[in-house]
């Protein structure tokens, strides 16, 4: 609250004495710089427009000499002083919002009048309060930058692997149901997808079955399924896919279970 002795002498320019209550560092002009000038008829803050100004020509320029000189010692020389160049204006930057910081309250104080000395600290608090919100902003937005892409990537993977868990368990129900009815499935890869296919919800499509959840098994027969390497149904679940060997006995093919607890391990474990 305003002294009753206080005299207002705000808005009479450099020459006026700055009262004691005045002088601290104002936040709002550390923060704000030159949006914060205009509005507070401190112009000198102009300056720091200024040197922002000034370093994107010179980056501009100095990128276009890069883009259009066609040799590569030219163009890293260039991208160096571009780098140089932002180090340089951050640095000068940073200076320059302390000096706004330390001289902003004597400036608004001199250059513009105020109602009274509350209202004075009234404004320059709303300043400080929207500077700090917007570092906050500034700081949650960079940590949600570093945090949500690891986020989505392990939801994205946690997804996959649930997904491929499931189809592998219904590659092998479908091959325990081909067992239990003594089916003989053609051992090409289009008759084993027919085969499988039989007892799995979802459309046949050539050597492909997609699932009714989207997942893809991808069956591969080469005649006679001596070989899981030539056998085999790869299961695909979005960017995961494992393959299980297929193998023949007494007609039926059946499926390799070790290849499918080793699947079941490899994936819960994550």
């Amino acid at each position: 609250m305003d002294d009753e002795n206080f005299v207002n002498n705000s808005g009479q320019g450099a020459s006026c004495v700055i009262p004691e209550e005045v002088k601290r560092f104002n936040w709002g002009a550390f923060f704000w710089g030159w949006i914060w000038g205009l509005f507070n008829k401190s112009y000198l803050t102009l300056i720091g427009l200024a040197v922002s100004v000034l370093a994107y020509i010179i980056a501009f320029v100095l990128g276009f000499v890069a883009g259009v000189s066609g040799q590569k010692e030219i163009a890293g020389l260039m991208f160096l002083l571009i780098a140089l160049t932002n180090i340089i204006s951050a640095i000068v930057g940073l200076a320059l919002s302390i000096w706004f910081g330390v001289k902003g309250n004597d400036w608004a104080w001199q250059n513009k009048t105020w109602k009274s000395l509350k209202h004075f600290h009234d404004v320059q608090r709303i300043w400080a309060i929207a500077g700090f919100v917007l570092i906050g902003f500034g700081v949650a937005g960079i940590v949600a930058a570093m945090v949500l892409p690891s986020l989505l990537m392990n939801t994205n993977q946690l997804k996959d692997r649930t997904a491929l868990l499931k189809s592998v368990s219904m590659v092998q129900q479908a091959s325990l149901m081909a067992e239990a009815m003594d089916v003989k499935c053609e051992l090409s890869s289009e008759g084993l997808t027919k085969c499988f296919g039989d007892q799995l919800i979802g459309k046949a499509d050539g050597s492909r079955f997609v699932l009714a959840d989207g997942n893809i098994l991808e069956f591969n027969g080469d005649g006679a399924c001596y070989d899981k390497d030539n056998c085999y149904v790869k299961v695909i679940a979005g960017k995961l896919n494992e393959k299980i060997g297929l193998y023949v006995e007494k007609g039926v093919v059946k499926v390799d279970y070790n290849d499918i607890n080793n699947i079941t391990e490899k994936y819960r474990r994550k």
